[in-house]
C-alpha cells in the first residue's frame, strides 16, 4: 500500500536548505558560472511541479520558471546562466508550480563576491 499524496502545504515541510559547493558562509568566489540552493522537505516530493525563480539584491527578476532537480526528498535549483555571475546578491525562490498563482515555498539568499 501506498501512502496517499501529500496535498498540504510544502513551505511547512522544509527541514533545511542549503547552499551548494558555496564557501560555508553562503557566498559564492568571483568567476562562478553556477548557484545552488537545496531545499530538503520532510515528505516525498519526487512528483511535483515546482519552479524556481531568481532575483538581484534589489528584487529585480533575473530568470523565471527553471525547472529544478527533483528527488525524493529534496530539490536542488541549480542556476547555470551559461557565463560567470556577476559579483552581487541574489536570491532564489521556490515555488509549487510554473502558474501565476504558484504558493511560495522558501527562498535563500548568498552573494557572489
Amino acid at each position: 500500500e501506498t501512502a496517499a499524496p501529500f496535498t498540504g502545504d510544502y513551505s511547512s515541510q522544509v527541514s533545511s536548505t542549503d547552499w551548494w559547493l558555496d564557501n560555508g558562509d553562503d557566498t559564492y568566489d568571483v568567476g562562478v558560472t553556477e548557484i545552488e540552493l537545496d531545499f530538503y522537505f520532510n515528505v516525498d516530493v519526487y512528483d511535483e511541479d515546482f519552479t524556481f525563480d531568481v532575483f538581484d539584491a534589489d528584487g529585480n527578476t533575473i530568470e523565471s520558471y527553471i525547472a529544478p532537480t527533483i528527488n525524493s526528498y529534496s530539490v536542488y535549483c541549480i542556476w547555470d546562466p551559461g557565463y560567470e555571475i556577476p559579483e552581487g546578491g541574489y536570491y532564489i525562490q521556490l515555488f509549487d508550480s510554473d502558474a501565476t498563482d504558484a504558493n511560495f515555498i522558501g527562498s535563500g539568499y548568498c552573494e557572489v563576491k
